[in-house]
């Protein structure tokens, strides 16, 4: 006689454009952030991505009011965050422009290559995306995009260990990268 009750969560959609006003790429992740929500506040996050169109949608979602941000993850692009959006917003536009990049070489104490199932860069921009990441392979080279110019700080995965891998500045040219 038990009956379980799940709520259907709630959902926003829309569509990024890039700086031009043309669709975003397929690919471009969209984050969802509940604004004074936390783990583990039902629905208090989300993502999703944009199509070829550029349209999106965020499902899943609790009865929060939320910001919204594209770009970041594995994406070129940096977005701007749109504020006070409630579920069921099913028309909401949201711009991008390309960030710059980081390329390096992730390195142990002796100069040996070291690959890692993540490093991830903070440039201070996101708070609902995620942050831009790259798998390292054997030969520890890497490319961070979409970061905004400046000082960033970069964290690394390996295994179920993560933990800072210092500050980088991806805009300055004589910045050594190791």
């Amino acid at each position: 006689d038990l009956v379980l009750v799940v709520p259907r969560g709630g959902r926003i959609a829309g569509r990024v454009l890039d700086a031009e006003g043309r669709p975003a790429p397929p690919g471009v992740p969209v984050g969802a952030l509940g604004v004074g929500a936390y783990s583990p506040d039902e629905g208090w996050r989300g993502f999703g991505m944009t199509q070829a169109d550029g349209r999106f949608e965020i499902t899943g979602l609790g009865e929060h009011v939320f910001e919204v941000q594209p770009g970041g993850g594995l994406s070129a692009y940096l977005g701007e965050t749109a504020t006070d959006v409630k579920p069921g917003t099913e028309d909401l536009a949201l711009r991008v422009s390309l960030g710059v990049a980081l390329e390096g070489t992730l390195v142990d104490a002796q100069g040996a290559p070291v690959s890692t199932t993540s490093l991830s860069a903070d440039d201070g921009t996101r708070r609902a995306a995620m942050r831009p990441y790259v798998q390292v392979g054997p030969d520890g080279r890497f490319r961070l995009q979409g970061l905004k110019a400046g000082p960033v700080r970069l964290f690394l995965m390996r295994g179920s260990k993560q933990g800072a891998a210092g500050e980088r500045d991806p805009g300055c040219p004589t910045h050594r990268q190791h």
